[in-house]
């Protein structure tokens, strides 16, 4: 992962700079229209700094709009030392690409000199429709920023030496993408804010940020040595993706050294080659997943999906970590805990794997003083071959187990395993609730607790954000959950607990009663199961299992529907149902169930989403 400390930018040069005169009395207005002929860019943007006619175009004001006119402006000479477009700007300046099709303003290949497009210090320019490449230099080689920049539909790409953005004031980047970058994508001192954009494919990373970092509905994705996001400041992700980047580091999805906020996001398929912590490394961190997903992420070292370190504090909420792989030898395939503290609440930890290392779902034998906490969790089919296929519990610190599922984990001498005892004289395994581990090891019988087969489902999306393993029916620890502790009053999916006279043990509460909205929608659901028009997909194994899944989904939204303030909820679980329902007899890879009621069974739920005015 990039570093900020690795980059030791000198804050010299800086070119473009604007001073605002809003409330200091009326500010003149200039619109430039840049035909690259008669008025050319770099005669538009001396003008408008200057505030004087240059060339054919007209003398600048305290705000400036340029509006380009042609599909491409090239610079062949720079400005000044390092700069394509130069000199101070004393205003506000927009610059508005080509209507229809946008503008590339970029350095030729052929120039002899190298430098950058833009430079901005102490002012605002707002960049729309308009692509910046090519630039080349340090210190960002497409942009350096030290005021306001804003990028609207816009791109920068293609740039090299210093990346494509360097910033040390506010960038704001919306519906924009920044890929393909050499010396990384975007490197921040100041505030970052992405929104609805991509940064793709940059080479020595993705982002860089040491300030406050906030990512909404936007994917950080391919990016190479260096990983996705490395961030020793804020760092908030919503409804977003950082997936398939790589690193020779730890952290190859994301590098957190401050505070990491995940909501309703994914970090998968990220490798870390060399280090630890293929999804995400935590250092002296404070970091919440609520509602996201760690998945297929792989490291060389430790910490397949989540690499916990030096007194971090790491909380997952209805989230899960799944699929995430360490190389030989190492441990804690889905996470690894050294210090600090693991809390996970209405989680899951599935398929994870540690190959011939220990901790499968979840290692803390590294960890003197950690502290584990499993409240209302399930951790399921997880590998390790050597101790503690599901968790292997920290040797001097502690496991908190609340109303908590451990089963179908593989290899390692148990599904549970601590040393704590032989090594301290002591228990540090604390129980609380009811508790299921199927092999019944760290004594859970002992301390009241059950063993046995709790008959989970394979991982799939039952409802809500996030894939859950599903307790079937004549599962043990279904109604066996302790009513004597804190329970959570909502599983993992966000449905109420209980449903039965107790809640059930684990991630997963299952829902069989639905609502008048959706009361038709389940028994024509349920003919057409019997009757064979509707089928479940995959293999014969998965057929019945993804037919459930349909049916907890709708049973989910009947529940939402009774949650008197989450109307809004089920009319989003119905709509992401409809995606997993083929219509047309031809399943694709997403769809859990075919046949010729699909069509039918399609039409009913768009009815209820209709009866209760979902958008």
């Amino acid at each position: 992962m990039l570093h900020l400390k690795q980059l030791n930018f000198p804050l010299k040069g800086l070119a473009i700079a604007a001073t605002l005169a809003f409330g200091m009395g009326s500010a003149t207005a200039t619109v430039f229209s840049v035909d690259g002929k008669k008025c050319t860019l770099p005669d538009a943007v001396k003008a408008a700094s200057t505030n004087t006619a240059i060339g054919g175009c007209p003398t600048g004001g305290a705000i400036d709009t340029l509006n380009l006119t042609a599909a491409a402006y090239t610079l062949t000479v720079a400005a000044d030392d390092s700069n394509g477009l130069w000199p101070i700007i004393s205003g506000t300046v927009t610059i508005n690409g080509k209507p229809g099709i946008g503008s590339i303003i970029s350095r030729s290949k052929t120039a002899a000199q190298e430098f950058r497009i833009f430079e901005v210090t102490n002012g605002v320019l707002k960049l729309s429709h308009v692509t910046v490449k090519n630039g080349k230099t340090n210190e960002g080689g497409g942009i350096r920023n030290g005021g306001k920049l804003s990028l609207v539909n816009s791109t920068v790409s293609g740039n090299s030496g210093g990346g494509g953005i360097f910033s040390t004031g506010d960038l704001t980047m919306t519906n924009s993408t920044v890929s393909n970058n050499l010396g990384g994508g975007i490197s921040s001192r100041g505030t970052l804010t992405i929104t609805n954009s991509t940064v793709s494919s940059n080479s020595n990373g993705g982002i860089s940020s040491s300030g406050t970092l906030t990512i909404t509905n936007s994917t950080v994705s391919s990016n190479s040595n260096g990983g996705g996001i490395g961030s020793s400041g804020t760092l908030i992700l919503i409804s977003s993706t950082v997936s398939n980047n790589s690193s020779n580091s730890w952290g190859a999805g994301i590098s957190s050294e401050g505070t990491l906020t995940m909501t309703n996001s994914t970090v998968s398929g990220n490798s870390s080659t060399q280090d630890e912590g293929g999804g995400i490394h935590l250092t002296n961190c404070l970091a919440r997943l609520t509602n996201s997903t760690v998945s297929n992420n792989s490291s060389h070292f430790s910490g397949g999906g989540i690499s916990s370190n030096y007194d971090s504090t790491l909380m997952l909420t209805n989230s899960t970590v799944s699929g995430n792989k360490v190389g030989y030898g190492y441990e804690g395939g889905g996470i690894n805990i050294y210090s600090g503290t693991v809390t996970l609440i209405n989680s899951t930890i599935s398929g994870n794997d540690a190959g011939s290392g220990n901790g499968g779902g979840i290692n803390g034998a590294d960890s003197d003083d950690g502290t584990i906490q499993l409240i209302n969790s399930t951790i399921s089919n997880n590998n390790a071959r050597g101790w503690g296929g599901g968790i292997f519990a920290p040797s001097y610190g502690r496991l908190i187990l609340t109303n908590s599922i451990i089963a179908d984990n593989h290899g390692g001498e148990h599904e549970c395993m601590s040393f704590s005892f032989s090594l301290t004289g002591k228990e540090n395994i604390t129980y609380k609730g009811k508790n299921l581990i199927k092999d019944g090891s760290c004594k859970v019988v002992e301390h009241g607790g059950l063993k046995g087969d709790p008959k989970l489902g394979p991982l799939l999306d039952n409802g809500g954000s996030t894939l859950t393993h599903a307790l079937l029916t004549g599962s043990i620890g279904l109604n066996a959950a302790s009513d004597s502790v804190q329970l959570k009053q909502k599983d993992q999916r966000g449905a109420k607990r209980p449903q039965g006279s107790h809640p059930d043990i684990g991630a997963f509460e299952l829902i069989n009663i639905a609502e008048t909205n959706l009361q038709p929608v389940i028994t024509f659901f349920d003919q057409k199961t019997v009757n064979g028009e509707l089928l479940g997909t995959g293999s014969q194994a998965d057929k019945p299992q993804r037919l459930g899944a349909i049916r907890q989904q709708l049973l989910l939204a009947s529940d939402f529907i009774r949650q008197a303030d989450s109307t809004g909820k089920a009319c989003d679980q119905l709509k992401k149902t409809l995606t997993r329902i083929d219509t047309n007899r031809t399943p694709d890879i997403n769809d859990y169930v075919t046949g010729t009621a699909g069509d039918d069974l399609s039409s009913m739920v768009q009815v209820v989403r209709s009866n209760l005015s979902c958008p």
